[in-house]
């Protein structure tokens, strides 16, 4: 079959997990696509990249622009239109189009977005379920996505003897109730513990960038809280975060209400790092409370938890054994076989 991915999004391929730090969308797409060419099918993606290259068994081209001729892809079996409903058409001769959204489904009423599913009549592939029930569109399917096989399980390592958390969500996200319970409780009831904190903006603003009025005032308490054990670091490629995940021994997780992907949970469970979260967003999906971490109501049972995962040891380690099951890496191989069903 003949598969044609479009993102709009930047310049990245087959390579580029591996050698730079990307968003989860992003990394997704090469998943997916890796995953279909290794089936058997003939997968092209388009996006923002300068020349083709293949990587993968995978064609990437660069997304024509507006009036440009010929265009590098002119027909295609099925084409997965990621996030916009405008790339629904970059493909003139199509036997099937799939949207495949990324973010909380409400940009899908917009008028313009509104009157191009209904031109094009895709199926909409959902991440999950909270992603669909959040939709106002009927149908469509969930397609769960797969989670890179750079976390996957049989790699654990010990974490250091020192413990540490991290946090890896957008720092808007929570962050700064993070802070104040790393400040007021959870640090000081384990004195020896370390919070890093991955953030490209954050690590921007600490180093002299201009940035929103938030995060100056979030780099700001972070400079604060240096004496408090609380570090920036930029974030790393896919092998790097999956050895900070697997040397941790907690994942901080505040959640969003709108955050459908929950992206670094998948792959911080597979490597096994136990984590603390928030009940937001997609969260319940990824998270099996009480058994590989814990999905808390509020404030003062995400610092009691967190704690006391950060005191104990064994039980930290007992977690991390069942949170690095193979189980809980779902392989973008069976994403693709899913996506194989939406296409037949």
């Amino acid at each position: 079959m003949k598969i044609v991915l479009v993102d709009a999004g930047r310049a990245y391929d087959g390579a580029t997990p591996s050698l730079l730090p990307m968003d989860g969308a992003e990394r997704a797409v090469v998943g997916l696509a890796t995953a279909l060419a290794a089936r058997g099918h003939a997968v092209t993606v388009l996006n923002g990249c300068a020349a083709p290259v293949t990587r993968g068994g995978v064609a990437y081209h660069p997304l024509a622009t507006a009036g440009q001729d010929p265009k590098p892809v002119e027909t295609a079996d099925t084409l997965i239109a990621v996030r916009l409903p405008a790339l629904l058409g970059t493909v003139a001769e199509v036997g099937r189009r799939i949207l495949w959204p990324m973010a909380h489904p409400a940009y899908l009423t917009w008028p313009t977005h509104r009157a191009l599913l209904d031109q094009y009549g895709p199926t909409i592939a959902y991440l999950g379920a909270t992603q669909m029930g959040a939709s106002a569109r009927p149908g469509g399917a969930v397609v769960a996505p797969g989670v890179s096989r750079a976390f996957r399980p049989g790699l654990l390592s010990e974490p250091t003897e020192r413990p540490e958390a991290v946090v890896v969500t957008h720092p808007m996200h929570g962050l700064d109730q993070v802070l104040t319970l790393w400040e007021e409780r959870i640090q000081p009831e384990v004195p020896g513990a370390r919070l890093t904190i991955y953030s490209a903006l954050l690590r921007r603003a600490l180093d002299g960038e201009l940035m929103p009025a938030s995060l100056e005032a979030l780099a700001g308490r972070v400079k604060a809280l240096a004496e408090r054990d609380v570090a920036v670091r930029a974030p790393l490629a896919e092998d790097g975060m999956a050895g900070v995940y697997r040397s941790a021994r907690l994942l901080l997780y505040p959640g969003h209400a709108k955050d459908m992907a929950c992206w670094a949970l998948g792959e911080a469970q597979a490597c096994g790092l136990p984590v603390v979260a928030r009940a937001l967003g997609a969260v319940e999906e990824r998270v099996p409370n009480g058994e590989a971490g814990y999905i808390v109501p509020d404030g003062e049972a995400f610092a009691n938890v967190a704690i006391q995962i950060l005191s104990d040891a064994t039980l930290a380690k007992g977690i991390a054994a069942a949170a690095g099951e193979a189980t809980r890496l779902r392989t973008w191989d069976a994403a693709a076989r899913d996506f194989e069903l939406l296409m037949a």
